[in-house]
């Protein structure tokens, strides 16, 4: 009865390696770090985007490469809307309703620092778009639900 049992018992370390296994394919794809890295190779080389925990933050450099405006704002008060505006170039993200001027905006040669209601990165083309504004997206589920899960392509 005992020699029974041995082959059932040697299955048990396989069946937790590939439990093991499923669970790791399961999670998130990209994860935070390469979002970010992912959008900033969208972005045009005078842009930077950089996480710190839950807030966002952009700099945004002149043709010498001097930093001429620093945007920073807490992931939760984004809404849930992505835009891309076609005259102006820009892909918008509006601050919640409940939350109006969540960005904080520096111009740093005219030493200004105010609220605005949305964050905005020029694009060079509405074809950066879509493979950003899911990028976006993915980041903003990545920060804030819990238990989400998924493998997100860009492109």
């Amino acid at each position: 009865m005992r020699a029974m049992f041995q082959p059932f018992f040697a299955i048990i370390p396989l069946m937790t390696l590939f439990i093991g296994l499923s669970l790791n394919a399961m999670g998130q794809e990209p994860d935070r770090r390469g979002t970010i890295e992912f959008i900033n190779q969208m972005l045009s080389p005078d842009t930077y985007v950089d996480l710190d925990q839950g807030t966002l933050f952009a700099e945004f450099r002149d043709s010498t490469g001097q930093v001429i405006r620093k945007d920073r704002v807490e992931i939760p008060d984004f809404g849930e809307v992505i835009e891309f505006e076609y005259e102006s170039g820009l892909l918008c993200i509006p601050c919640s309703k409940y939350i109006p001027g969540c960005v904080t905006r520096e111009l740093v040669l005219q030493k200004v620092r105010r609220g605005y209601d949305r964050f905005s990165i020029p694009l060079s083309g509405p074809e950066e778009y879509e493979p950003l504004r899911k990028a976006f997206d993915h980041l903003f589920k990545i920060l804030t639900v819990g238990g989400y899960r998924e493998t997100v392509i860009f492109n």
